[in-house]
């Protein structure tokens, strides 16, 4: 991640200009302006840990897990591997912050004059309440009615509405509450409309500043564990996600989901599907 983005992701003096900071930063970012202690994110990590147990245990992602064989047809993997379902707060607690010693080599003086306001940064993101880089791939075929008819398939959901956009570079993960409602604005709704969220699971922080500034209760967001739990594999998240909620509509026998990621570099894309 990041192996081909030169000096920019590497280099303060670079990103000074324009305020570019790396994820983890903004993460931390957000914690700092939003009051979000170390025990907030790791109680909202370790709940992630266990929701991602129940859905497992329960065979809830049976639908759309794709075993991996190998040349002879044997399974050799079909569970996500990066799960720690034993895990708790206190053990999240004995975690060292990530991202000091990126504010340490020069983002923090990056992050003082984009955010004067801010003293010093609050570190409370680890290995343990932000996502985890790991393997994997996913799918979602799209199509028009016609094409629908035309190839015998049956639509479990369509497209209601969509948006992205851009915010800004430096705390970088706040994108998702502005996206969010542009696309309910798109699709002529209010939250209260939307039965189930699916927030990529970035950093603990995104996803409670997205709660609070939405408004929305945790039994409605990411109800099955989400990417601190089994590992964000980028270019596949987007898929996996919607898959996800699509698969818990339908188990819940519920109607409107929306979908949504925060994005590098300051982006933000949501979509809003309906069971049909």
């Amino acid at each position: 991640m990041g192996y081909d983005s030169g000096a920019w992701a590497a280099d303060p003096s670079v990103a000074l200009h324009n305020y570019y900071t790396p994820q983890g930063i903004g993460a931390d970012l957000i914690a700092t302006l939003e009051g979000y202690s170390r025990t907030d994110v790791d109680s909202y990590a370790a709940e992630s840990q266990r929701r991602a147990a129940v859905a497992w245990d329960e065979g809830r992602f049976s639908r759309s897990i794709v075993p991996v064989r190998d040349v002879m047809g044997e399974i050799v993997l079909d569970n996500d591997e990066f799960r720690r379902p034993s895990t708790t707060v206190e053990s999240l607690g004995a975690l060292k912050p990530a991202f000091a010693g990126m504010a340490a080599m020069g983002f923090g003086r990056v992050v003082r004059e984009r955010y004067p306001q801010v003293e010093e940064i609050n570190h409370v993101h680890t290995g343990g309440n932000s996502s985890g880089i790991v393997d994997g791939s996913g799918v979602v075929l799209l199509g028009n009615a016609e094409f629908g008819k035309a190839t015998g398939l049956k639509p479990r959901a369509r497209m209601r509405s969509w948006a992205s956009i851009g915010s800004e570079q430096t705390i970088m993960l706040t994108a998702p509450v502005a996206v969010a409602q542009k696309a309910l604005r798109n699709a002529g709704m209010t939250a209260d409309q939307i039965d189930l969220w699916e927030l990529n699971e970035a950093f603990a922080s995104v996803v409670l500043r997205f709660m609070s500034h939405m408004e929305i209760e945790h039994d409605r967001i990411n109800v099955n564990g989400g990417a601190i739990a089994m590992g964000h594999p980028l270019g596949a998240t987007g898929a996996m996600i919607l898959g996800t909620v699509l698969d818990e509509l339908e188990r819940r026998d519920l109607n409107t989901a929306m979908t949504l990621l925060c994005v590098g570099n300051g982006m933000g894309t949501a979509a809003i599907i309906e069971r049909v």
